[in-house]
């Protein structure tokens, strides 16, 4: 937790800080190696459960220990549950072994009052309700290439805040005029209303351009205030 401490110098006043905490079910199968845990789901289910329920725990002191972080905003789980056509494994072993861990710490970052995250790359659609359920406040990335952020504004916009959707690809091989445009168009098709963060589709990885990445900033900060005016 270092980190947390090391970056206390270089906040500005009323900068929050977003900590990961959760990431139950992508660790649980890199421990198993992906292929090994899918056979596990149905042919050494107490190992798996065991192995479930070690992660799980690790994950929770985790997160208390971050909610001991003075400017800590928010919990953020970080847990891709999904390729390009759904999710990796049938959700019935999601319910069964991951969102009840998601519930202890919605639980947890509830009761000190901090908001609660989700990220998970490709089509989430068929957990979305469970998502919601949950209590995450808000889901991200809303992959640009899978996922139509017009029909989650639509559909569950009421229900969770939406966060950031701007391609990566983008981000690394466009235009900084083009990053502007699409800036620019996704605050006015998503922001009214509110509930809508603009950001990157996914992290913001170190292949992307810098000068596109402030454009994508400066272009949010200068269009992005309510009432939306663009």
């Amino acid at each position: 937790f270092s980190k947390f401490r090391r970056v206390q110098p270089f906040l500005p006043p009323g900068m929050k800080i977003l900590a990961c905490s959760g990431k139950v079910f992508t660790v649980t199968w890199m421990l198993m190696g992906f292929q090994n845990f899918c056979l596990s789901l149905y042919m050494q289910e107490d190992l798996l459960s065991k192995v479930f329920q070690k992660v799980g725990e690790i994950q929770i002191e985790g997160a208390k220990e971050l909610s001991k972080i003075s400017n800590l905003g928010a919990i953020w789980v970080v847990d891709d549950l999904s390729s390009g056509s759904g999710p990796m494994i049938h959700p019935k072993f999601f319910r069964k072994y991951v969102f009840p861990w998601y519930e202890e710490l919605a639980a947890l970052a509830k009761k000190q009052g901090l908001l609660f995250f989700f990220h998970s790359d490709g089509n989430i659609w068929p957990i979305m309700d469970d998502l919601i359920a949950i209590g995450f406040d808000a889901i991200h990335p809303i992959d640009p290439t899978i996922m139509d952020i017009k029909e989650v504004k639509e559909k569950v916009g009421k229900k969770m805040g939406i966060l950031g959707n701007l391609h990566t690809d983008l981000l690394a091989r466009g235009s900084e005029e083009e990053v502007r445009e699409l800036t620019k168009k996704l605050i006015r098709e998503i922001a009214p209303g509110g509930g809508y963060a603009l950001g990157s589709g996914n992290s913001v990885p170190n292949w992307a351009r810098f000068e596109n990445y402030q454009a994508m900033r400066e272009t949010a900060l200068k269009f992005g205030e309510y009432p939306i005016k663009i």
